[in-house]
């Protein structure tokens, strides 16, 4: 299960670093029916496969981007604080 998240994690870095994900999720957000994604089926570059993610898993590997892209913000003021 876990590995899972692992195989996609490029994957949806892929789809975050182009937008195109992201700007279709808004789009479910602002209809109201972003509930109602039972799974998202992406393409992985590496293998040439199809993967389906359930919604749950889908929100999974969004919070590994989230967490990984908050590793590398920029500390600033760090002598300060």
């Amino acid at each position: 299960e876990e590995f899972k998240h692992v195989v996609v994690f490029p994957t949806f870095l892929r789809l975050l670093k182009q937008r195109t994900f992201i700007r279709e999720l808004q789009s479910l957000s602002s209809s109201k029916s972003s509930s109602s994604i039972a799974s998202v089926t992406i393409h992985r570059v590496l293998g040439n496969e199809s993967m389906t993610l359930t919604s749950e898993d889908m929100w999974i590997a969004l919070n590994y981007q989230l967490i990984h892209s908050l590793d590398f913000l920029p500390i600033t003021h760090l002598a300060t604080a």
